[in-house]
């Protein structure tokens, strides 16, 4: 597999496309000036449906290996409601409620079901021409497992607009004014009107051109496009068909011969791949976006999760440690966390009443159970290296029935790390005193934490005791390799 350098301060920006026989990628360094493109490839494989949204799970493990940073994807037209309109206006916060007023107009979907979007195809001093269109939140929630700890989803797009970007030089320098263009992707059908080289309508066409009817119900199709525009079809100079794999001549023949239209077909390869013509879309303006507002919302947020955290004093936690308490803190990036240290308002405050503070950096490599509910670390696992300073976290919620008999254990469990060969730190921290309860420790390697593991009897004894007697109602374990760790001196 490729290998490419990346720098943690580089826009990198992925762009992934299924095509009707596999799936395209583009990987490109982004900036305003210039897209270097650091890896792009095609992988031909079979998926089930066509026009289909593939989750991140379904893709193939050498494209889920590759693809980093901020991801592109797009969504088939034929799953997407659009409506063409020139309105008085401007204003993108008027025009998005024009498209949610339109689109209600014919969606079979309640507005909860649905994610707006729209294009601004041209604007001038008083109007703006816009595709409206709106799209069932459950082909978003697919889409939106391309967002994760790693993968950031930056656009979710509609595929027909990829194309036309392809198109658009060739549109241009076209001596005819007024066409129908019918691409034919091998995906997804789509036939679009241009009047003056503008575009007027864009519908997705459920058709199979296989079938016997076809030729019947293209027509009818594009006589009702016709009708809905009040335009007649004499005033259109030709029909291109775009396509893979090129239509018989008879099929051309007889669209001719219904329309009385001048029929032409073209290849699909001239223009390129669907991909770079997603690429070209990256930075303009009032493009399609149908990224839902929450998920934004929640990609700008620095932290996963977060506990402040009291302390316990001697070797356990049965009492407190008013002089020292601890925060842990899942980031999202680590240059967060330096940005947290250095200029936060906590940070100041830590600085102004502290002694000193010490901070680990550390990244999980196993974790099981639950911490109030959910185990935050399990997205984001590492390889793990022998020789790694080790973390471990245990957290225990401790039953009420259990109280007695647990804190009775507690010495137990405290003088087996206390004896431990190779642990270099441990620390009772915890949420609620008595209730909810965890150990921060430091080892030298993984062999030492695996010799305290499967050779200490007490700490073997303990374990038996935990699963026997059912002291927690939730608990959860997390081994970490310590990246670095930072000690500060501060008054």
């Amino acid at each position: 597999m490729k290998k490419f350098k990346i720098n943690n301060k580089d826009n990198i920006i992925s762009i992934v496309c299924p095509t009707f026989n596999g799936i395209e990628w583009i990987i490109v360094r982004n900036s305003e000036k210039e897209k270097e493109i650091i890896d792009k490839g095609f992988y031909e494989f079979d998926f089930d449906e066509f026009n289909k949204i593939l989750s991140l799970k379904e893709l193939p493990n050498i494209l889920k290996e590759k693809i980093t940073g901020n991801i592109y994807i797009s969504i088939p037209t034929n799953k997407v409601l659009l409506i063409n309109n020139t309105y008085p206006t401007l204003k993108s916060s008027e025009i998005n409620q024009i498209v949610k007023i339109q689109i209600d107009k014919i969606s079979p979907y309640p507005p909860d079901k649905l994610v707006y979007g729209n294009e601004i195809i041209e604007n001038n001093d008083e109007s703006s021409d816009v595709i409206m269109m709106g799209v069932h939140n459950d082909i978003i929630s697919i889409a939106e497992s391309y967002s994760t700890k790693k993968l950031n989803l930056l656009s979710i797009d509609c595929r027909v607009f990829s194309w036309i970007e392809l198109m658009s030089g060739i549109i241009d320098d076209s001596n005819f004014q007024n066409q129908i263009l019918i691409i034919d992707d091998s995906i997804e059908l789509v036939i679009l009107f241009f009047k003056n080289k503008k575009i007027k309508l864009i519908r997705p066409l459920f058709l199979k051109i296989d079938k016997s009817d076809f030729i019947s119900e293209l027509s009818y199709e594009i006589n009702y496009s016709l009708q809905s525009l009040g335009i007649k079809s004499n005033e259109f100079d030709k029909i291109s068909i775009w396509n893979h794999s090129s239509w018989e001549n008879i099929t051309i023949n007889e669209i001719k011969n219904k329309t009385n239209i001048i029929v032409e077909q073209f290849n699909l390869e001239i223009l390129g791949k669907i991909s770079e013509g997603m690429l070209q879309r990256i930075n303009k303006k009032n493009i399609v976006n149908f990224l839902p507002k929450k998920i934004h919302e929640k990609q700008q947020q620095k932290i996963i999760f977060y506990k402040l955290l009291g302390t316990g004093a001697g070797d356990g936690f049965l009492w407190p440690d008013f002089s020292t308490y601890s925060v842990l803190i899942l980031w999202k990036k680590e240059e967060f966390a330096n940005e947290f240290i250095s200029k936060s308002d906590h940070s100041k405050i830590i600085k102004n009443k502290a002694y000193s503070r010490h901070d680990y950096f550390m990244q999980p490599i196993q974790t099981h159970g639950l911490w109030n509910g959910t185990n935050p670390f399990k997205n984001c696992l590492v390889e793990k290296n022998k020789e790694d300073k080790i973390g471990i976290i245990t957290r225990g919620k401790v039953r009420l029935s259990k109280q007695i008999d647990f804190w009775l254990n507690v010495p137990q469990a405290s003088n087996a790390i206390k004896r431990a060969k190779d642990v270099e730190f441990y620390k009772g921290i915890g949420e609620l005193p008595f209730l909810a309860q965890a150990t921060f420790s430091v080892w030298k390697n993984l062999d030492s934490v695996m010799n305290f593991a499967y050779k200490s009897k007490d700490h073997s004894d303990i374990i038996k005791k935990t699963r026997k007697r059912n002291w927690y109602s939730e608990d959860m374990f997390t081994r970490f390799i310590i990246k670095k760790n930072i000690e500060t001196s501060l008054n």
